[in-house]
Formats: structure tokens, C-alpha cells, sequence
């Protein structure tokens, strides 16, 4: 695939095929591509925690909050729900802000996860007390973003943004999300 179809190709999915597993060597590898990520003053600061077995999954399903911007739909259906969860977590002792090196991971792990099929979606809505419990996440270690895994389960469509940036789902179920223009992202320079 080229890259420029990857990069369009990997959008959030909030549905998956639950009943199809991930090879955990494939997640495994997808979190080895963070080692060739920049970081910051090179401190590399991220961890990361797989969460693969369904028992756990299932506990951790409901301390996240799915699509905030469609207050109607409680979340994945039963059977929809994800295959794998990899947990970004930071290393306070490394650094106090990580947000760039997040992001940067986080979306290499996502191009990496669809690029082998797999799509994905980062929640950073969760009841962080509750996920750092349940999943035995030490005191030094706070949980950045929880990334949900699995093949996909719905379609994600971009659309040329025109007002409002919520995405919204169509009569068929169809996910629509709006995207600015090249027009609108280029910066004009003052005279």
C-alpha cells in the first residue's frame, strides 16, 4: 500500500469483528515501532501495556467513553467490542509532559495496526483510576491513552468540512467525518 493510501486509510474505528483475535506478535510489533519514533530531548518516556486476554477486555470496556460527539450511541454493541487494547502509559520520572511523543507513537502504532488490517481508536476518556486498578499499573507509571484494536467493523468516511467538525452516522451507519480542505490548513501570510 502507499503511504499516502495508509495515512487515509487509517481513520477511527469505534466497531470491530470482536470474534477475530490478534496474533499477539503482531502487537507486539506494532509497539516495537515506537523504539524508531522521535521523542522529545530523546527521553523516551512511553510504555505500553497489551491487554489482550477477553476476561480483562471486558472489565476494561466499560471504564472507557466511546464518540462523544454521538451522545445517543452508548458504544459498541456486544460483539463489536475490541480485540486488543494497548494502554500508552508515561514514565513520570522521565518526563511530566509527553503529549508530543503520544502523539507521535500513537499514531505510528495506528498506521502500523492498518497497514496489517487492523483498525483502531484513541480514547483518552476513561476513568483513569479505575483502568490504572484494574490493570495493576504501578504508582510511577500514568496512563496517557488507551488505544482500542481490531479488524473493522464499520465504515469510516472523510468528507470535505463545510461547518461543524462532528462526525456524525448516517441512516445506513456509515461513519462521516469532516476533514478542513487544503485551502483551509495553509496558513495565508499577512502583506
Amino acid at each position: 500500500m502507499d503511504f499516502r493510501g495508509l495515512v487515509k486509510r487509517t481513520r477511527s474505528y469505534r466497531r470491530f469483528k470482536e470474534d477475530e483475535p490478534l496474533d499477539p506478535r503482531v502487537l507486539k510489533g506494532l509497539v516495537e515501532l515506537v523504539r524508531y519514533c522521535p521523542s522529545v530531548a530523546n527521553l523516551q518516556p512511553l510504555r505500553f501495556l497489551l491487554v489482550t486476554d477477553s476476561g480483562e477486555r471486558d472489565q476494561l470496556f466499560p471504564l472507557l467513553r466511546w464518540a462523544a460527539y454521538l451522545s445517543h450511541w452508548p458504544g459498541p454493541a456486544p460483539g463489536q467490542w475490541p480485540a486488543a487494547y494497548i494502554v500508552v502509559c508515561s514514565d513520570r520520572a522521565l518526563s511530566s509532559n509527553c503529549s508530543v511523543d503520544v502523539g507521535i507513537a500513537s499514531q505510528v502504532i495506528r498506521m502500523g495496526a492498518m497497514d496489517e488490517g487492523i483498525g483502531s481508536c484513541l480514547i483518552g476518556s476513561f476513568d483513569r483510576k479505575e483502568v490504572k486498578s484494574l490493570l495493576g499499573i504501578g504508582p510511577g507509571l500514568g496512563i496517557e491513552l488507551v488505544i482500542a484494536l481490531g479488524r473493522p467493523g464499520e465504515t469510516v468516511v472523510t468528507e470535505e468540512l463545510g461547518g461543524s467538525t462532528r462526525y456524525y452516522r448516517d441512516a445506513k451507519g456509515v461513519h462521516h467525518v469532516p476533514k478542513p480542505g487544503l485551502k483551509q490548513l495553509l496558513v495565508n501570510r499577512r502583506d
